[in-house]
């Protein structure tokens, strides 16, 4: 039997507390004494970089941004000068950047689904294009792409403005316009019937090249028409018996109607000419003027001036968006509820144009001023129209304005000088604008392409199947089955893109565009003020980022499928 040693050293235990054995506290504590080390740092920091400050009195404060700025900003509104505030200024940074990204979000969305859709293409040419613009464009830099798109391609264009199209006397064969005319009307007739549409206008199309080249080879009459008209008819009523290619016959009866409906056209031309409603029944001449300058200096485009009813019809405008979207969800309730298929978007488009429509007839036929107020201050006079334009004291764009339309559109007009060409009339656009936007734009359209082509693959492909077997040709299997699933996959990394077009959007600063960080910066070099100007550059880059992030989620949630 053993004892123990009376004279071995006792082993001493020692117990932490209970708390301290806790996995919770530990966690908490570990977690108080990282926040201490991070604030202990921030805290050392910001006092180091404050004393820095106020030695060379430069205190952080936005008290700065009420004064006098005096940069001049090449990309910025009539209403600023150089002697605006810091504020004003910045607003115009941020003015620049939205007129960027709210364009840039519509272009590219739209490119960008259309190049998805090409991506999935049967036609070999086309999905192969597609896949090269796509793999091109996403494995080259965008800062690279906005170099190219300024200095290789807008800095190369004429330095002299060209127009388009250019000045001068334009003839147009009045069968020209018809033949777009009777292609649209004939898509619509057979949209709904079982003859594929596109064989129809791929018969439309042949018809308008044979008819042409008949023309050219046995001149124009209306008794060539007229045997035109009846070989047109004879193919039209004999299609299905010449062939059972629903394809083939689409096309035949396509040939056949362009035939019939120009003779027709014509004889009634050649009435209204024999009436003196016509000078010419054959063709009609048209006065171009140039629509668009394009030069290294940008691009001008026309110009939309609003008048003092412009607000009134803007406001019937949206009552008629208003009843239209009331009365398209009553026809889909009726829908549901019936089963009965009512064109609900046809009828609601109808009635939306005809009451812009409408409204735009009655105020344009109202009278317009018959006075104006020439001058500004004191020095304002209010005259006779007639006599102001006697004594040519109106601008171009006051004599515009004078008006009962809702809006006047103003062609650009230029003038030569000894300093160089002066723009008269319409919107310009700069050169770096252009260049920003154009990158931007195609960049993004890049990777929202193969967004789309992963979102339409998603879709099973008994749905393609089940649609085909309801008889519903592709363009309508794309746009009633396909792309609504498919919204579901698309959306979420959308609006990653999205974010990344907006962040995007701060390269202009290499190419000389005035967005919101390159005005940032000459506040800041100007002002002095480096940590105010970045915190405010940076809250309005948060502030857009938010805001598309609500959208896209927003949205995202009304096309979930909702589930228990």
């Amino acid at each position: 039997m053993s004892t123990a040693n009376p004279t071995a050293p006792k082993q001493i235990e020692i117990t932490l507390p209970k708390f301290l054995r806790d996995l919770r506290v530990l966690q908490a504590i570990s977690q108080i004494v990282f926040v201490l080390a991070v604030t202990t740092a921030l805290s050392i920091l910001i006092v180091s970089v404050a004393q820095q400050l106020q030695a060379r009195g430069a205190v952080p404060n936005y008290t700065f941004l009420s004064l006098r700025s005096g940069i001049p900003l090449s990309e910025a509104p009539d209403w600023y000068d150089v002697n605006d505030t810091f504020f004003d200024t910045f607003t115009v940074g941020i003015i620049n950047t939205l007129r960027v990204v709210s364009i840039g979000l519509v272009l590219s969305t739209i490119l960008g689904v259309f190049l998805g859709i090409f991506l999935l293409s049967s036609n070999w040419l086309i999905r192969t294009i597609s896949r090269a613009y796509v793999e091109i464009l996403r494995n080259s830099p965008l800062l690279v792409q906005l170099y190219f798109w300024y200095y290789v391609f807008m800095l190369n264009l004429p330095r002299d403005e060209t127009g388009i199209p250019g000045e001068g006397i334009f003839v147009i064969p009045l069968r020209a316009p018809l033949y777009i005319i009777l292609g649209v009307l004939i898509w619509l007739f057979y949209a709904r019937r079982t003859i594929s549409p596109p064989g129809v206008l791929g018969g439309v199309l042949l018809g308008a090249v044979g008819m042409e080249l008949i023309i050219a080879v046995f001149g124009y009459n209306l008794a060539l028409m007229l045997i035109l008209a009846i070989i047109g008819g004879a193919a039209f009523f004999f299609a299905e018996r010449i062939t059972k290619n629903e394809l083939q016959v689409g096309r035949i009866q396509g040939i056949g109607l362009l035939f019939t409906l120009q003779y027709l056209a014509a004889l009634g031309f050649t009435l209204l000419e024999r009436i003196g409603a016509l000078s010419y029944a054959n063709a009609t001449w048209l006065e171009v003027h140039p629509a668009f300058f394009i030069s290294r200096s940008g691009f001008i485009s026309p110009e939309f001036l609003s008048t003092q009813n412009t607000l009134p019809w803007l406001g019937i405008s949206l009552l008629g968006l208003i009843i239209a979207i009331g009365l398209n969800n009553y026809w889909r309730d009726i829908s549901e509820r019936t089963g009965r298929f009512i064109p609900r978007t046809t009828y609601a488009t109808l009635i939306f144009l005809v009451i812009c429509g409408g409204a735009w007839l009655f105020f344009s036929s109202q009278p317009a001023p018959d006075t104006v107020t020439v001058g500004d201050g004191e020095e304002a006079v209010t005259m006779p129209v007639e006599q102001a334009r006697e004594e040519e004291l109106l601008t171009i764009h006051q004599d515009a304005k004078i008006s009962s339309a809702p809006l006047v559109i103003l062609l650009p007009q230029s003038e030569r000088t000894r300093f160089g060409t002066r723009i008269l009339s319409g919107s310009q656009i700069s050169p770096e604008y252009a260049a920003l936007l154009i990158g931007l734009v195609i960049y993004t359209s890049a990777f929202i392409g193969e967004i789309v082509r992963a979102g339409i693959q998603a879709v099973p492909y008994g749905q393609i199947e089940a649609a085909r077997s309801l008889g519903l040709t592709m363009p309508q299997t794309l746009r009633l089955i396909i792309l609504p699933q498919a919204l579901r996959v698309i959306i979420p990394p959308m609006g990653n893109q999205y974010l990344n077009l907006s962040k995007n959007s701060s390269l202009a600063t290499a190419i000389a565009f005035a967005d919101t960080y390159a005005v940032g910066l000459s506040i800041m070099n100007t002002s002095g003020q480096s940590i105010t100007g970045f915190s405010i550059v940076l809250l309005v880059y948060l502030t857009m980022s938010l805001v598309i992030s609500a959208v896209m989620n927003f949205v995202n949630s009304r096309f979930q499928l909702v589930t228990r």
